[in-house]
């Protein structure tokens, strides 16, 4: 499995005075970064939760880890794949083909979440036709006397 990479959001500044912008701008980074490596690091460590459940069998724990990481902002290709993954475990293939689809929506060239996500649709078709039925003649109906 890959490791996600973690986009942040950008930040503005409002117009105020030389010297408190300074003061300002220098508490804010402090404070930005100690909040920042202890979020990254939060991140990192719910990431590393799912993967490790993923590879231990417990499917349920490792969408609920991935899908902490989207409810935190975290929108990564390599995290929507793996819950992708982990939810064909589940046999939710509905929720695997829009993860799936997100993956290559943050990374058009994901040529494994590509096939990924061309694996569960086949997989769902096939499903369809055994539920609805496939298109078929009967053994003793010629497709001359259908069609005719």
């Amino acid at each position: 499995m890959r490791r996600p990479r973690l986009l942040h959001g950008s930040c503005s500044r409002r117009v105020v005075p030389r010297e408190v912008w300074c003061v300002g701008l220098f508490l804010g980074l402090t404070l930005l970064l100690t909040s920042a490596s202890t979020s990254a690091q939060s991140l990192e460590a719910i990431f590393a939760e799912g993967r490790e459940a993923y590879l231990a069998g417990r499917y349920e724990d490792a969408v609920a880890a991935w899908e902490r990481l989207r409810e935190a902002g975290v929108r990564d290709a390599d995290v929507e794949y793996d819950l992708g993954l982990a939810q064909v475990q589940l046999d939710r293939l509905g929720a695997a083909t829009l993860s799936f689809e997100r993956a290559l929506e943050v990374d058009s060239g994901d040529d494994e979440a590509r096939a990924a996500l061309e694996s569960t649709r086949a997989l769902l078709a096939e499903r369809r036709a055994e539920r609805e039925g496939s298109a078929s003649l009967g053994g003793e109906t010629s497709f001359g006397e259908v069609a005719g």
